[in-house]
């Protein structure tokens, strides 16, 4: 349920926590300050702010949570959890439990490329001749339209916020995110650029419990792509 929106009028502060980064590139977690966000003192004080060191953009996430970075060949992950993980666990189990995720894909490289064709044909139509531009280049065929059950909210040229159903396959589950009995809800932001297009996955599986900060968390997120200079 959307919060309304005089609440994000207040301010409030969250802790920083800054996370490992893991994969290609490795770094120590950053340190950092308390962070300012819009919203009711009421939800902020469940939530902190997590950033690794190699994007500019974190994401709040509840707080007493464990956060991880991996860089690979298509851009960059932060995985946030109740419970601290390993990539090994990544590998072979996936995600099956609770979890926030925020996703950078890259345009610079070719794997990078065929992740971002692969989200904008299912979401983003007036991508078209862009996705076509990549399936000729590297010679795949994508998959226009969202998936059947994936309830698309809201959509416009440059941000979708969508949800993935308890049990079913969407865009919630595109990689290694499993499903379960609870569903996954999430945005796609599309930053286009000539030489080099990003595109920022956001996906949040909460305990039944926070689901109410789900709303707060993809807002926080929204704002900070809406100021993002890339």
């Amino acid at each position: 349920m959307a919060l309304p929106l005089q609440l994000f009028a207040q301010t409030a502060r969250v802790p920083f926590v800054g996370c490992e980064l893991g994969g290609q590139v490795r770094s120590e977690a950053p340190a950092g300050k308390d962070e300012v966000v819009r919203m009711p003192p009421q939800i902020a004080q469940r939530l902190a702010y997590y950033k690794e060191s190699f994007r500019g953009t974190g994401i709040l996430a509840p707080r007493g949570w464990h956060c991880t970075g991996f860089i690979g060949s298509g851009g960059s992950n932060m995985l946030i959890t109740p419970e601290p993980f390993t990539l090994a666990d990544l590998v072979t189990e996936g995600i099956t439990g609770s979890f926030i995720e925020l996703e950078s894909v890259s345009g610079e490289t070719g794997s990078g490329l065929h992740d971002m064709a692969e989200i904008l044909a299912r979401v983003f139509p007036m991508q078209k001749a862009f996705v076509r531009d990549v399936s000729q280049e590297k010679e795949v065929t994508f998959q226009y339209g969202p998936f059947p059950n994936d309830q698309i909210i809201t959509q416009t040229d440059q941000v979708v916020r969508y949800r993935t159903p308890a049990y079913e396959k969407g865009l919630g589950t595109l990689t290694r995110e499993k499903a379960t009995g609870d569903p996954i809800d999430g945005v796609a932001v599309f930053h286009p650029a000539k030489l080099n297009p990003g595109l920022r996955m956001l996906r949040v599986r909460l305990p039944r419990q926070m689901q109410n900060l789900t709303p707060a968390i993809i807002r926080d997120l929204l704002v900070r792509e809406s100021s993002d200079t890339r």
